[in-house]
């Protein structure tokens, strides 16, 4: 009788133990539902950072059910310059199956089809902010898997090789519940806040062993939806003499402005429009989109000389080349032409007050 008695208390603990963890898990994805968009502004720091080192500025946002909108520039460390100055700034905006790429500085852009398999292109995928934040307004017919393996939140959470733990570990200084894949990856919900997520962990990385993000300073943007001001990563290797794990890379992710549902334009998405002298590449080279008239000749000069000054010509394509090259003989054209009528125009109205003159 005794052993009948601690099988059925062994079996409801476990019973009790499945329901706290799937309605744990309903309760997050219901959390995340929430979100039908977000729109993200945040700069990247790294530790003993010096005056002209490279901070990273990105303005990241995402909309049901399936637009993407990504730009991205450099800015010198404390030099008061805006990340907007960047010549080699760029932006991505994927509605539907189309994608649009640019350089807005250059006023160069591309053009392309997209399918489900190909929905983030170039190094979109390697966006720090997909598998740290729970958020993820993408239909689940869309492409939101961005490797062979779970990914982000919402992917882990559906996914039955993870599980919640038994015992309940404290990340800085926050009881957490614990959602685990052995030898895999390791993610910690504050288990006062469970939409709030203060650490997730990779493991057996190439070049790591274990491969870190740490969310902190959270804050209530919308009622239910709270927003980390800052986000921690950190790269260990396996020390194999000590037994342990070493930082060897470490950097920050200062979030500057956070913007949800409602609040985050639906123009935001759109296709921008092109400027005077905007070219499209194509795979046979260049396409003029708007030509740049005389008016526009002291802009597009100014402009040549920014985006491709001798000592930025390193590594130019032969297209790339032959455009910059073809944007001087425009820009040196259109000078001519304007100081040209400029002096006509000069010599005439002296010419009319002598003759009033005489």
């Amino acid at each position: 009788m005794r052993v009948v008695l601690i099988f059925l208390f062994v079996l409801l603990s476990i019973n009790a133990a499945v329901g706290r963890t799937s309605d744990l898990r309903q309760q997050l994805l219901e959390c995340a539902d929430k979100v039908g968009a977000w729109q993200i502004e945040y700069d990247v720091v790294s530790p003993g950072m010096k005056p002209g080192d490279k901070v990273i500025h990105r303005n990241v946002a995402l909309r049901f059910p399936d637009k993407l909108f990504h730009w991205a520039g450099n800015v010198p460390y404390q030099s008061g310059q805006s990340w907007t100055d960047d010549v080699f700034q760029q932006r991505t905006v994927v509605t539907g199956e189309q994608y649009y790429w640019d350089f807005p500085r250059r006023r160069a852009s591309t053009t392309r089809s997209c399918d489900r398999s190909t929905l983030f292109p170039g190094t979109l995928k390697r966006e720090l902010l997909w598998e740290v934040l729970i958020w993820w307004p993408f239909t689940t017919d869309s492409n939101h898997q961005l490797s062979s393996e779970s990914s982000t939140v919402e992917d882990v959470l559906r996914d039955d090789s993870y599980h919640f733990v038994e015992s309940q570990e404290i990340v800085d200084g926050q009881l957490c519940y614990v959602l685990r894949r052995e030898n895999v990856a390791t993610l910690w919900f504050d288990c006062e806040t469970p939409s709030i997520m203060r650490r997730r962990e990779w493991y057996d990385l190439p070049g790591f062993s274990v491969w870190r993000a740490e969310m902190s300073d959270h804050y209530e943007v919308e009622t239910g939806i709270f927003c980390p001001r800052k986000i921690t990563w950190t790269g260990m290797r396996r020390n194999e003499t000590e037994g342990k794990e070493s930082p060897v890379i470490e950097f920050a992710a200062l979030i500057v402005s956070a913007k949800f549902n409602e609040s985050v334009p639906e123009n935001l998405f759109d296709f921008p429009e092109p400027l005077p002298g905007h070219v499209e590449s194509t795979d046979d080279g260049y396409k003029q989109i708007r030509p740049g008239a005389n008016e526009y000749a002291d802009s597009i000069l100014g402009w040549v000389k920014t985006v491709a000054p001798p000592n930025r010509q390193t590594g130019l394509s032969r297209w790339e080349l032959a455009f910059h090259t073809g944007l001087y003989c425009l820009a040196a054209v259109l000078s001519v032409r304007v100081g040209a009528r400029w002096w006509k125009s000069r010599n005439g109205v002296v010419g009319d007050v002598k003759l009033q003159n005489t």
